[in-house]
């Protein structure tokens, strides 16, 4: 039996995730057009993995940031119940980052637009041979 390689894993669990969450959306229109993105974004990481790989701390970062897209799109980022389930544990959102839920979400999705790899005209980080029109794609790396 053959070991699944990490990126391998990470696609395979937000599969089922993604799968779990799809189930009876608050809005399903609403969901389908939040998830057509979602599908061609994963489709397009998974067939240019090739070309223009991606460090497992960059998988990682997007995969965290698909996990809570698909949340937000099953509930719709507005309706999320945070407060609910931090209440169910006996914790608040307020109490806890000193913020509301809609401002932490605010917050998250400003964050997230730095987790995403960032196109550079030029970086080191990747091999001329891998440029595409002058521009690569130049993968986070911590």
């Amino acid at each position: 039996m053959t070991k699944l390689s990490y990126r391998v894993r990470l696609l395979l669990f937000f599969a089922l995730w993604w799968l779990a969450w799809a189930y009876k959306p608050w809005h399903p229109d609403d969901w389908v057009l939040e998830n057509i993105l979602t599908v061609a974004f994963v489709a397009l990481l998974f067939f240019t993995r090739k070309v223009f790989p991606l460090s497992n701390v960059s998988y990682t970062v997007l995969f965290a940031f698909l996990c809570f897209h698909t949340v937000g799109a099953h509930y719709t980022y507005a309706d999320v119940p945070y407060e609910q389930w931090f209440a169910a544990v006996g914790l608040s959102i307020r109490d806890i980052f000193g913020l509301s839920a809609t401002t932490l979400i605010a917050w998250c999705t400003i964050c997230s637009d730095f987790s995403s790899p960032t196109p550079c005209a030029s970086c080191s980080c990747v091999s001329p041979a891998r440029a595409v029109s002058g521009v690569t794609i130049c993968p986070w790396s911590w």
